[in-house]
């Protein structure tokens, strides 16, 4: 009986011993692992950061897109840039682009703290590839700093239209803007800003030279390249419903010039036509159509402006319109204000600066069939006229003669013109995330016109034309464009 005792109770602590041998070989237990949370307070797609209590959402898409009737991808015709020649409604293009998105947003005692960033790849028409970031900004307590979108605008061009190169507004559209402003919330969705913008220059204010018309290849001389004595300063009040939102605004802008050139500055002596302000005022609405078909909207915007001409039509920043072929051009001028230099007219004085005065009307109609499948119709007009003094400058300039003289026999000269577009775009969502898209567009151009007894251009400016005369006339253009597009953010 012993015996059995002793080998039970050796068993037993052998047992023991082996067991705790193996305890003694496990790995301390670890840490909880803290998994990715998901954040409900700003909608679908946003987690939080490992550690902190900031959401943040990926997002961002990739698209292609090729043109037809014109090689720019987002203007079908009548080119700003007056170097280019590659205009009116031929050939065709193509653009590849990738983008990505970070949005973060976190709670403070002072409202939601908020920071986006955008960074992208593009590549068009197989040039060299761009990396670009055209959003970057932080919100927070009212507050906006860095690039976003100007607080002048109200809709954007591109949430209506593909061709927004061509559509005259005042949206930034996907480029943005700088901007440094102050929302206040009054309840019931009416709110007021003051901000403190990027100035938007159409071309400066312009020099009014005798060389090479149409536009006299009006020199920019703005202030020292284009330093401002300071920035834009936009207001607006608005509202946001149920039924859709509503906006009054205005800006205020420097139109000023930088000095004379020439004979009457031969030493560099800071001589010039002085300082002037520009303005602008717009009123722009967007309403909810639930009555048609859920999802349904209309937008309108009017601008007019006073030396702040790239307000009304933001896309034709560049200077202006021109489109020709053969021996027919059609242009327009688009700059904040013009001023003559007496060294480069024959007989004239200096000027002061002469305010350009522009005005823009844009709307749209968006009609959702179904969800997935949508249609807009949507339309523009700009109007430019450079006034009493600024023409007389104008047509001095063109035909070389003194301010107030008589043109030659048989020559004309009026520089306003206008430009108008209508168009319709469809788009198609088969699978969520996933649109096809097609856009169709005309686009007319009621030319500004300087012509000699001949009805060709003053001095021949046969460069433009092959070596042949070359006359003015309205011109128009159709073009359209396919898109595929998958967007990766919920």
């Amino acid at each position: 009986m012993k015996m059995v005792k002793s080998l039970l109770l050796g068993s037993a602590a052998g047992l023991v011993a082996v067991a705790g041998a193996q305890a003694a070989d496990l790995p301390v237990k670890a840490a909880p692992v803290e998994y990715v949370k998901v954040c409900s307070l700003y909608g679908v797609g946003y987690y939080y950061m490992p550690g902190t209590d900031i959401c943040m959402k990926i997002g961002g898409y990739i698209r292609f897109q090729t043109t037809f009737g014109t090689s720019d991808p987002t203007r079908p015709a009548f080119l700003h840039n007056r170097a280019s020649t590659v205009l009116g409604s031929a050939g065709y293009g193509y653009r590849t682009r990738g983008v990505l998105t970070v949005d973060t947003r976190q709670q403070t005692a002072y409202g939601t703290l908020r920071t986006y960033f955008l960074i992208g790849f593009q590549n068009t028409n197989g040039n060299a590839s761009d990396l670009y970031a055209t959003r970057a900004f932080i919100q927070w307590a009212g507050f906006t700093f860095g690039r976003a979108t100007s607080f002048f605008d109200h809709f954007p061009t591109g949430g209506r239209n593909y061709f927004s190169g061509n559509f005259h507004n005042s949206s930034t559209g996907d480029g943005g803007w700088n901007v440094a402003a102050y929302t206040a919330q009054f309840g019931n969705g009416l709110s007021a800003t003051i901000s403190l913008e990027e100035p938007r220059t159409a071309r400066g204010v312009s020099e009014v030279t005798a060389a090479a018309f149409p536009a006299g290849t009006l020199v920019n001389r703005s202030r020292y390249g284009g330093l401002r004595n300071y920035p834009d300063i936009v207001a607006n009040l608005r509202v946001d419903q149920a039924w859709g939102s509503a906006m009054i605004g205005g800006a205020l802008h420097d139109a000023s010039a930088s000095y004379y050139g020439g004979a009457l500055n031969p030493a560099n002596t800071p001589v010039g036509p002085g300082d002037r302000m520009g303005w602008a005022l717009t009123a722009a609405t967007q309403i909810n159509l639930p009555m048609i078909n859920p999802g349904s909207t209309f937008n309108a915007q009017f601008i007019y402006t006073r030396g702040a001409a790239q307000y009304a039509s933001h896309t034709s920043a560049g200077g202006g319109f021109l489109a020709f072929d053969g021996d027919r051009v059609g242009y327009g001028l688009l700059t904040d204000a013009v001023f003559a230099n007496p060294s480069a007219v024959a007989g004239a004085v200096s000027s002061g600066i002469e305010l350009t005065t522009a005005w823009s009307l844009a709307a749209s109609y968006e009609h959702v069939w179904r969800p997935g499948l949508k249609t807009s119709i949507y339309g523009s007009y700009l109007d430019v006229s450079f006034g009493g003094g600024g023409t007389a400058l104008l047509c001095a300039a063109a035909f070389n003669t003194p301010v107030g003289a008589a043109l030659p026999a048989g020559s004309g000269c009026s520089p306003n013109w206008s430009a108008w577009n209508i168009g319709s775009r469809t788009e198609w969502s088969p699978v969520r995330g996933l649109t096809l898209g097609v856009d169709v567009i005309y686009n007319r151009l009621e030319t500004a016109s300087f012509h000699n007894a001949a009805g060709t251009i003053p001095g021949g400016n046969v460069a433009w034309a092959g070596g042949t005369a070359t006359h003015y006339g309205n011109r128009d253009s159709f073009a359209g464009m396919f898109r595929i597009q998958r967007n990766y953010h919920p």
